[in-house]
C-alpha cells in the first residue's frame, strides 16, 4: 500500500468534516431517498456526481438515427479510446485514460462481463452490444476497486440495457452498408398485471474488408421489473449472445505484412443474469439492497501461428485454446441518510470466479497439450459516505479485499468538490486506488502464461473545472489526471514471448469536453485528451494508445424532419510492434464522418452515415488497416 494509503482511512472523517463546517453555520440539506439511483453502479452506490469523475455518455431517451453506429458510442468521448472497432483487426480493445484494456471494468445490467481467460485480461466489445435501444452509458474514470474490487484500475464503464419498462416501445430496425455488413434489431417492452418487461435482439455482420478477416454475432437482451408491494423495488436482467471471428493473429503484421496467409478462428458464447433488490426499511430513508449476478463465457480459438521475424526469431507455432469462465456475484448494503447532509452506507460481497483451459501447440516436430483449472474467491467488506452542504460535497469510500492465493488489499477513495455560483463553475479533486487480481490467461496460458505473475496495484488522482455559462447555453470540463500502476500486466516479446509485471509506470494527462447549444437547431461539441506516458526506466513505450486525440462534432435540424451532422477528428501517434516487422510507430490521422437523416414522422427514421468521406488511409495497429470510405444505411419503423 502507497504511504498516501495509510492515513485514507482517517480521512475520510476530515473530509466529511470539511463539508460539515458550511452545514453547521448554515441549514443542512435534507436527503431525498427519491433522487438516489441506487439500483445503477457506476462510480458510487451513494449519488454524488458532484464529487465524482463521471461522464454520461448518454442516458434517457435517445436521439433519432443521427448518431454513428453503436460501436461508435465511447468514440467522443475524450478519455476513451477504442482500437480496432473500424478496421481488419477483428475485434476491438478500450482503453481509459491511456490504461491497459484490462484494466477497465466493463457492466451490462450489473454484471461483470470482463473475461479473465482472454488474452487481454478483458475481452469485452462494444461491437457486440445493440446499436440502438441501450438506455445510458456511464463511465467512472480513475481507479474504482473501492466500490467494486478487483478489476477498476482505470476505469468503469456501466451500461444499462433497459430503462423504465413502463414506458412501453416496439420497433424494428435494419442497416447495411460496403463489404456485405449488415445488422437487423428488434426491440419490445409492455407492461401487465405481473410487471413489466422488455426483450431486444440484435444479429450482425461485420462483411469482408478481407477475404480473411470477418466477424459475426448475435445478442439477445431481456429485461423484467416485477409488480411489487409499496417499498419494493426488483429489477432483472439478462443476456445471451454468440460470435465468429475470422482475423490475423496478433503480433502477426496483418493483412498487410503478414507472411503466413491464414487466419485465426474464433467462435464462443456469453451469457449473464443479474437479480437487484431494494427495501425500504425505515422511514428516515433507510434502504437495504440486495445484488447477485451470474457471469459463464467460452471461447474457442484455433491460431495458424506467426513466422519467425524482424522482432521475434522463433516465432509463435500453431497453436488451439478452448476456455470457459464463470463467475458468480452476490453482495449486500445497507444504507441510510443523516442528519446534516449525510448518506453512509456499509456492505458485504462475495466472488467466486473458475476458469478452464485446454490448449494444444503445434511445434511442427511434436505436439505439446496443456491444461489449467483455477478457481478462485474474493471476500469483501466495503463502506462509503458523502455528503452535501451548500456548495460544497464531500466523498469517501473504503474496501477490504481478501483474495485466494493474494494478500488481503485496504482500498481506499475520497473527493472533495466546491460550487462556485459567482463564476458558473465547480471544481472537483479525487483520489482512488485500484486492485486488479492476474487473469487466468496470464497466469496459466502456454505460450505466453506466467504463474508468478503478481496483482496491479493503481493510484488515481484527478481535479477538473466545471464551466456553465447558462446564458449561451455552455458546459464545459477542463481536467488534469494521473495514474500510477504498479505491477501493470504486459506482453514482453522476448524471446520467449510472456506475459510480466512492469516496474512503475505513470500515465498523466489534460482532457477537455465541451457542449454548446449554438441555436435550438444547431449543437456543438469537442473534446481533446493529451497523454503523456512514462513506461519506467528501461521499458519499452506503452502499445496501442495515441499520445493525443481531439475532435469536432456539430449537427442540426434543416426544417421539420432533417437532420443533420458533421464529425472531424484527430488520433494522435501510437507505438506499436509485430514480429514481422519490430517496432513501429504508427502515424497520426484525421477522419471526416458525415451523416444526415429523415424523419418523416414520430414512427419512421431513416439515416446515412458516409464514414471516412476522405477515404484516409491509416493503421489502427501494425498491419491492421482501417476501413476506406464506408456508407451505411439505417431504418428504425416504430409500431
Amino acid at each position: 500500500m502507497s504511504g498516501i494509503g495509510r492515513w485514507i482511512p482517517l480521512s475520510g472523517a476530515l473530509v466529511l468534516a470539511l463539508g460539515l463546517v458550511p452545514s453547521l453555520v448554515g441549514a443542512g440539506a435534507g436527503s431525498d431517498p427519491e433522487e438516489l439511483e441506487a439500483l445503477v453502479i457506476s462510480g458510487s452506490r451513494l449519488d454524488g456526481l458532484a464529487v465524482q469523475q463521471a461522464h454520461r455518455v448518454f442516458g434517457g431517451v435517445q436521439d433519432p438515427l443521427t448518431l454513428l453506429r453503436g460501436e461508435d458510442w465511447l468514440s467522443f468521448v475524450p478519455g476513451a479510446y477504442i482500437e480496432g472497432y473500424r478496421s481488419s483487426v477483428g475485434s476491438d480493445r478500450i482503453y481509459l485514460r491511456g490504461g491497459e484494456p484490462n484494466a477497465a471494468l466493463c457492466l451490462v445490467d450489473g454484471i461483470k462481463v470482463d473475461n479473465p481467460t482472454d488474452g487481454t485480461g478483458s475481452s469485452f466489445s462494444m461491437a457486440s452490444m445493440p446499436s440502438l435501444g441501450v438506455d445510458r452509458i456511464d463511465i467512472s474514470y480513475g481507479s474504482g476497486s473501492s466500490v467494486h474490487g478487483s478489476g477498476a484500475l482505470s476505469g468503469v464503464i456501466s451500461i444499462e440495457s433497459f430503462g423504465d419498462l413502463d414506458d412501453p416501445e416496439s420497433w424494428m430496425s435494419g442497416g447495411f452498408g460496403m463489404h456485405g455488413a449488415w445488422e437487423v434489431q428488434l426491440r419490445t417492452m409492455g407492461t401487465g398485471d405481473w410487471g413489466s418487461g422488455g426483450i431486444h435482439y440484435r444479429q450482425m455482420d461485420g462483411g469482408r474488408f478481407f477475404d480473411e478477416t470477418r466477424r459475426k454475432s448475435r445478442r439477445v437482451s431481456l429485461g423484467f421489473d416485477p409488480e411489487v408491494p409499496d417499498g419494493h423495488r426488483l429489477s432483472i436482467r439478462g443476456f445471451w449472445a454468440d460470435y465468429e471471428s475470422r482475423a490475423f493473429p496478433d503480433d502477426s503484421g496483418g493483412p498487410l505484412f503478414a507472411v503466413l496467409r491464414d487466419a485465426e478462428e474464433r467462435s464462443g458464447d456469453e451469457g449473464g443474469m443479474s437479480v437487484r433488490y431494494a427495501l425500504d426499511v425505515s422511514r428516515t430513508g433507510g434502504v437495504l439492497h440486495f445484488q447477485s449476478s451470474h457471469y459463464r463465457r467460452t471461447d474457442e480459438s484455433v491460431s495458424p501461428g506467426v513466422l519467425p521475424g524482424v522482432r521475434d526469431p522463433m516465432g509463435l507455432p500453431r497453436s488451439s485454446t478452448d476456455s470457459e469462465l464463470t463467475r458468480w456475484v452476490a453482495g449486500s448494503w445497507y444504507e441510510q441518510p443523516l442528519q446534516y447532509g449525510l448518506r453512509v452506507l456499509a456492505g458485504c460481497e462475495w466472488e467466486r470466479e473458475e476458469g478452464m483451459s485446454d490448449s494444444r501447440v503445434d511445434y511442427g516436430f511434436f505436439n505439446s497439450e496443456g491444461r489449467f483449472d483455477l478457481r478462485r474467491d474474493i471476500n469483501s467488506m466495503f463502506a462509503e459516505a458523502n455528503g452535501e452542504w451548500d456548495r460544497w460535497a464531500a466523498q469517501w469510500g473504503v474496501r477490504w479485499n481478501e483474495a485466494s492465493g493474494s494478500e488481503e488489499e485496504w482500498l481506499h477513495r475520497v473527493g472533495l468538490s466546491v460550487g462556485l455560483p459567482e463564476v458558473w463553475s465547480r471544481l472537483r479533486m479525487h483520489f482512488s486506488e485500484g486492485f486488479k487480481l492476474p487473469g487466468f490467461f496470464a497466469l496459466g496460458n502456454p505460450l505466453v502464461g506466467n504463474p508468478d505473475l503478481d496483482p496491479e496495484l493503481s493510484e488515481s488522482w484527478q481535479a477538473s473545472w466545471d464551466i456553465f455559462v447558462p446564458a449561451a447555453d455552455i458546459i464545459a470540463t477542463l481536467g488534469v489526471f494521473r495514474n500510477d500502476y504498479s505491477g501493470m500486466i504486459d506482453f514482453d516479446p522476448g524471446p520467449p514471448p510472456q506475459l510480466v509485471n512492469r516496474g512503475n509506470v505513470t500515465i498523466e494527462g489534460i482532457e477537455l469536453n465541451a457542449d454548446w447549444q449554438a441555436m435550438e437547431d444547431l449543437r456543438v461539441r469537442v473534446f481533446g485528451i493529451w497523454l503523456e506516458m512514462d513506461p519506467g526506466t528501461g521499458e519499452p513505450p506503452l502499445r496501442g494508445r495515441p499520445d493525443r486525440r481531439f475532435g469536432l462534432d456539430v449537427d442540426g435540424w434543416m426544417g421539420e424532419y432533417w437532420r443533420w451532422g458533421v464529425r472531424l477528428t484527430h488520433t494522435g501517434r501510437r507505438h506499436d510492434s509485430s514480429i514481422p516487422t519490430g517496432d513501429v510507430e504508427l502515424g497520426a490521422y484525421e477522419r471526416i464522418d458525415l451523416r444526415l437523416s429523415w424523419v418523416p414522422s414520430d414512427g419512421v427514421e431513416l439515416a446515412l452515415v458516409l464514414e471516412n468521406v476522405g477515404d484516409r488511409k491509416y493503421e489502427e495497429m501494425v498491419g491492421f488497416r482501417g476501413l476506406g470510405f464506408s456508407p451505411w444505411f439505417t431504418t428504425r419503423i416504430r409500431f
